[in-house]
Parts: C-alpha cells; structure tokens; sequence
C-alpha cells in the first residue's frame, strides 16, 4: 500500500495497480451535499471502480496492457500506457447539429417536467417567496 504522487495502491487488477487519489473522499464530500455518508461514499468508490475495470477489460480485449486504474474525485482513469491518438475529423454526423438537437431535446424536456410540477429550481421559489411578501 505504498502512496506515490497522492495515490495509494489499494490493491490490482490483471496485474495493474487499482490506485485512490486523496481527492476521492473529497469529491464524495461534494456530491454527497456536504454531508459525511459512509454508504454513499462506498456506493461512488464502487460505481466509479466498476466503470474504469470496464474500461480496463475493454483495453485487454484490444491486446494492450493496463497500467493502472486510479480513481479520484473526479472519477477515474484506467491507464494503458499508450499514445493519445485524436479523433478524425470526419464525423458520421456534423457535431453542431447534433448538439442543438440534444440541446433542444433536452430543454424541452425539462419544460415539460417542471409544467409537471416535477422539477423545480430557486426560481420558484424566489416567486413563491415575493407571492406571499
């Protein structure tokens, strides 16, 4: 179990070194809304594991190595030692048009649950608080 660069090896998988950051428990802190919830934080650390081990298998089955699955705050990272190879930039369908469709989806989307009365933000409750003033 020996720390490097504000890692501490927990364990490993396929030979690699399943690695936790110092920051984990912080991002628990924060997506757990501040408060201290042992099982929620082991629920994020297990979710977030299981994730970057799919990726890890998904490296194997390409025949490449793992070198190590960290995990930290802001996830986590199932390294395999390779070169970042980027994206063409010939796409199947042009970006734009497809972030504007997601976007108008999903904006549509929210509209239709908070006319629900299923979503509701501080603005509501702004107008909720001059209503009764």
């Amino acid at each position: 179990m020996a720390g490097t660069s504000g890692y501490l090896t927990v364990g490993r998988w396929g030979g690699a070194p399943v690695r936790v950051h110092w920051t984990l428990p912080l991002g628990a802190f924060v997506l757990g809304e501040f408060r201290i919830v042992p099982g929620f934080w082991l629920g994020f650390f297990l979710i977030v594991l299981i994730h970057e081990t799919g990726h890890a298998i998904v490296v194997l089955r390409h025949k490449y190595r793992v070198v190590s699955i960290d995990i930290h705050a802001g996830g986590g990272l199932a390294l395999d030692g390779g070169a970042w190879v980027p994206a063409p930039q010939q796409f199947l369908f042009p970006v734009h048009v497809l972030g504007a469709l997601f976007r108008g989806k999903f904006l549509s989307g929210l509209a239709r649950m908070r006319a629900r009365g299923l979503l509701r933000d501080h603005l509501d409750d702004r107008a909720a608080s001059r209503r009764r003033a």
